[in-house]
């Protein structure tokens, strides 16, 4: 199955509308939130973020090469075994926009957090479908289904993080933070973006906070100054 280009550029749109970091900035600030990220070096986050990265795309390549439209995005699903909700909002936290279960074999959509979104591309002047922003959460929750039942956990494959060590022994640990960035690099390969989806999850945040793109620019700047200091990250 070889790839197609995007027929809708319209997503492609954003990076020139808007305040960016690269999508290996925005992992960095993915994988900080790991409750286990103090126990890693600096010079460990860059190899980290990278593996994850690819196996995002790995996974792309075999299992979503073609994005597909809604219609058939959901039928592949179903014939997956997964069940595909789409409800209002979220029962505790309105913020989440899509979640998966991996023991119910179900993934939500919250129509709220969507409309959500849809009006933050409408203040742009960008006209984004409501079809692309649920195939984006989409895919983006199927990649987790597929760590469950395919392609094994992100966080099981890649190296866990020493919490502790007492002579030959030492207790181990998975950043679970590392699926995010897997899922949000298979995404972007999908619908060939060049800007990294967990950048909307910053943009909305900042702009729910009152900030303006000034105030976002200026905040995006010194994160990348001062993650290019600690980790010398590559590709930014």
């Amino acid at each position: 199955m070889s790839r197609v280009a995007n027929p809708d550029k319209t997503l492609m749109n954003l990076d020139e509308r808007c305040p960016t970091l690269p999508p290996k900035c925005l992992f960095v600030l993915e994988l900080e939130q790991d409750e286990y990220f103090p126990h890693l070096t600096p010079s460990e986050v860059p190899l980290l973020i990278e593996q994850a990265i690819q196996k995002g795309i790995h996974a792309s390549g075999k299992w979503a090469e073609q994005k597909q439209s809604l219609k058939d995005m959901i039928n592949l699903l179903i014939r997956q075994g997964i069940t595909v909700r789409f409800l209002e909002r979220h029962p505790e936290k309105p913020s989440i926009r899509a979640e998966y279960n991996k023991k119910t074999k179900t993934i939500r959509i919250y129509r709220k957090s969507m409309h959500q979104i849809q009006r933050f591309f409408e203040e742009l002047n960008i006209p984004v479908t409501e079809e692309d922003l649920f195939l984006l959460h989409l895919y983006h929750e199927w990649f987790h289904h597929l760590e469950e039942t395919k392609i094994g956990r992100t966080d099981d494959e890649l190296p866990r993080v020493t919490i502790k060590q007492k002579g030959p022994f030492a207790i181990r640990k998975r950043l679970s933070r590392l699926r995010e960035i897997a899922a949000h690099a298979f995404v972007q390969q999908v619908f060939e973006l060049n800007w990294s989806p967990l950048l909307l999850d910053y943009l909305l945040y900042f702009k729910e906070k009152g900030w303006s793109f000034g105030q976002i620019r200026e905040s995006f700047q010194k994160e990348k100054e001062r993650i290019q200091s600690v980790y010398h990250l590559g590709g930014t």
